[in-house]
């Protein structure tokens, strides 16, 4: 007897243990419909309201997935009997961006080294960057006006703290995450106001009143007061400006490089979080929240 002359005889439809993953089940994704767990689910759920923590070990094909789409299941289940108070769902279960990130911070494709410098921070970086993502994706990609009404009356070190994560650990699959960045920022009344463009062109203005005071007054032969103040004041501010640009944009560059030697696993573009810090309104709050 064949296998198909084995299921024609029960009556059997289909192979109820071809899948080799829980994810791929058919059989197993019908049956997260009914009432069913593994006997040590309670266990391991726990109280969504009063969380704890649990881990789970076991070989290949024991049910770790399995356990996983069940707890997915029910924390859907419960965020939708709920307005508020709900769970945030983290699933961490790829490991292969993680090592492409490293890859590409450590520039070398030695399979060896790379999972040899693997730190528990990487890790938590890795996940704090899913959960992050997923929460910046819901406010920049979100019509609801009251949502929006809701963010922005959040107090200023709610706002700034929500800023520094996406900051830290935003990793967007899709579009352009400079755009991204300063969409957020909008939305949370954070963006400076003085940013690197605004900066510079504050600077070539006030530099252009001190150089058309001085011409005037090179040229007049009795010049009145306006083209001194204009050369005295334009020349001062354009001064300070431009020393206060060298600072800014030094500092956020020594930082931008400090943010990436330590969160090694959220790729930016060269000097993108530089650009992003010049930006960031109220800097000097978030900065402490920084590793």
């Amino acid at each position: 007897m064949d296998l198909q002359q084995f299921f024609n005889h029960w009556n059997l439809k289909e192979h109820p243990f071809q899948a080799e993953e829980a994810l791929n089940d058919a059989v197993y994704n019908r049956m997260l419909k009914e009432a069913i767990t593994h006997p040590d689910f309670t266990k391991i759920y726990g109280d969504p309201t009063n969380p704890g923590t649990t881990i789970v070990f076991g070989e290949k094909g024991s049910g770790k997935t399995a356990i996983r789409l069940m707890i997915q299941r029910k924390l859907e289940d419960y965020n939708q009997s709920r307005q508020s108070d709900r769970s945030w769902m983290v699933s961490f279960e790829e490991l292969n961006p993680l090592l492409d990130r490293l890859s590409r911070y450590m520039k070398t494709n030695d399979a060896d080294k790379i999972l040899n410098s693997i730190r528990l921070a990487d890790h938590q970086d890795a996940i704090l960057s899913l959960a992050v993502t997923g929460l910046v994706d819901n406010v920049v990609g979100s019509n609801d006006k009251e949502a929006i009404k809701t963010l922005k009356k959040m107090n200023s070190q709610k706002r700034t703290n929500l800023a520094a994560l996406a900051l830290l650990y935003d990793q967007p699959k899709h579009g352009h995450p400079g755009e991204r960045w300063e969409r957020l920022l909008r939305i949370l009344r954070m963006k400076s106001g003085l940013d690197r463009p605004r900066h510079g062109i504050l600077f070539f203005l006030t530099a252009l009143v001190g150089v058309v005071g001085g011409i005037g007054w090179n040229l007049q032969p009795s010049p009145s007061v306006l083209w001194i103040a204009a050369t005295l004041a334009g020349g001062a501010a354009a001064a300070l400006l431009g020393f206060w640009w060298l600072i800014r944009e030094w500092s956020n560059k020594q930082l931008g490089r400090q943010l990436a030697r330590e969160i090694r696993v959220v790729v930016r573009e060269k000097g993108g979080r530089a650009k992003q810090l010049w930006e960031f309104r109220r800097l000097e709050k978030a900065t402490p929240l920084f590793p």
